[in-house]
């Protein structure tokens, strides 16, 4: 069996709470021996609802090193595999990537959240009524900021 297959063990830590210790632990030191970063996406995702995070979609944007990208966005769906959709030079300059959380998050270094469902949630971003309309109830984009200093994005 694949260590990004293996089944989480869980133990309530106060009776609602179960540990992430074991997540944490995996995502730290046993991650990086998975067959690709699809399945390392994967994997989390299916042990954050084993330990119920109630989540249905994710997504982590990466800036790349490829001369003809500047990134790659791997988004995991509860019901389907991980895609990749690849940003070709450019397109952090277009109209729709700024409109969108990614820009501010990355250069800000700030969270944002939206509440789907409260009525006075901005419509400030694209994706708001994108994820509205799929009837999910929550958004919250984080900054990943790696060794090196430069700043990714979870979704």
């Amino acid at each position: 069996m694949v260590e990004a297959d293996r089944p989480l063990q869980t133990t309530p830590r106060d009776g609602r709470e179960p540990l992430v210790d074991e997540l944490i632990d995996w995502m730290v030191n046993g991650a990086r021996p998975s067959a690709s970063a699809k399945a390392i996406i994967r994997c989390i995702c299916e042990r954050l609802l084993e330990i119920g995070v109630p989540i249905d979609r994710f997504a982590l944007f990466i800036f790349t090193l490829h001369p003809n990208l500047q990134g790659r966005r791997f988004r995991w769906f509860r019901d389907g595999d991980v895609d990749i959709a690849e940003a070709p030079m450019g397109m952090f300059s277009t109209e729709i990537y700024r409109a969108n959380p990614i820009p501010h998050v990355i250069e800000c270094g700030e969270s944002i959240r939206r509440h789907l469902e409260d009525p006075d949630c901005p419509e400030d971003y694209l994706i708001v009524g994108e994820l509205r309309e799929q009837g999910l109830t929550d958004y919250l984009a984080v900054p990943l900021v790696f060794t090196t200093g430069e700043t990714h994005v979870g979704a």
